[in-house]
């Protein structure tokens, strides 16, 4: 505990409680007292500013910086907007939230399955808004995609996994929907949520993500029945180039997904150490011939160049 920080909470001489240092902030922290504001309060500027942090770096230096820091803007005024409506504020009470609620921390019982013996992983485990729960979908409780070149030879035994991932999708939702505090937030339009959720989603960070989410609550404020005016506003052409950007991005996390599934690794790109060898040729050569796969299927008037540049972009991984 020497070395714990001045802003924690201690428990006792091994452990403490906070400061918390994710990259949402819900504008309280140990030791504060009255009702959590969410998600109002500091949330806004200090998500801004941490985006804007981020923004700044070295992995942006291709982004339009201005544009990027005028979405942001325009998000943290939209959140003041709707902030105070009835939907988010049922949506948005303070609960125990475990960011790391997947199969590979649940431990069940060997002659059993359905009895759990030990969760773990509780390190990031936060007190968060309840919207942030069903923005956050355990991988237990996703539908399992079908991949018609992965799951081709599969036949029956994939019918068979879908059936059980949908079960387990149907059963998280409806678990979900009974408890006194999710069962708000997962009565809240899907839109309305991931809007709540970019700054854990990381929505933010990406200028394509967020002016598409901007985009959707523009065409849908009304239907949602938020107060006054859309604070973004978008043309018919601007929409389409949003919408193009977005095909583009979408690409993009269906080929790192398929990826992922390949090569047995996780989404964010981490494989194994005792796996590199083993990895690194399959994965460099599915790259090759992804950029040859753009290269030959390049439209009208692009150059082989151009092609090339744009599978590089789509190219999930920095690795090459």
């Amino acid at each position: 505990m020497a070395n714990r920080p001045t802003e924690a909470l201690p428990l006792d001489g091994k452990y403490c409680i906070g400061p918390h240092c994710a990259r949402q902030h819900w504008g309280c922290g140990v030791g504060t007292s009255g009702a959590l504001n969410v998600p109002g309060g500091c949330q806004g500027p200090c998500l801004t500013n941490v985006a804007k942090s981020i923004l700044l770096g070295d992995d942006f230096r291709e982004k339009s910086v201005d544009d990027h820091l005028r979405l942001l803007d325009i998000h943290r005024s939209t959140l003041g907007t709707i902030t105070d409506t009835e939907a988010v504020q049922a949506s948005s009470k303070p609960t125990l939230f475990h960011p790391d609620f997947h199969t590979r921390n649940i431990f069940v019982a060997s002659d059993d399955p359905t009895q759990i013996t030990g969760i773990i992983d509780w390190q990031s485990t936060a007190i968060e808004p309840a919207f942030v729960h069903v923005a956050e979908t355990p991988d237990f409780a996703e539908e399992l995609p079908f991949d018609k070149t992965l799951d081709a030879n599969r036949g029956a035994d994939m019918d068979g996994a879908q059936a059980d991932a949908q079960r387990c999708a149907q059963t998280w939702a409806v678990l979900a929907y009974i408890c006194p505090k999710l069962g708000k937030a997962a009565a809240l339009d899907p839109l309305l949520c991931r809007y709540l959720a970019t700054a854990i989603s990381g929505w933010l960070d990406d200028p394509v993500s967020l002016r598409s989410l901007l985009t959707d609550l523009d065409r849908r404020w009304e239907d949602l029945g938020l107060p006054g005016n859309s604070l973004y506003q978008t043309s018919k052409v601007g929409a389409k180039t949003s919408s193009l950007e977005l095909d583009e991005l979408q690409s993009t996390q269906r080929l790192r997904m398929y990826l992922a599934r390949l090569i047995c690794c996780e989404t964010d790109g981490w494989v194994e150490a005792g796996r590199w060898e083993e990895v690194l040729p399959m994965y460099r050569g599915e790259c090759e011939r992804f950029i040859e796969a753009c290269v030959a299927s390049r439209e009208e008037g692009e150059s082989q160049s151009e092609a090339i540049k744009k599978g590089q972009r789509l190219w999930p991984f920095d690795l090459r």
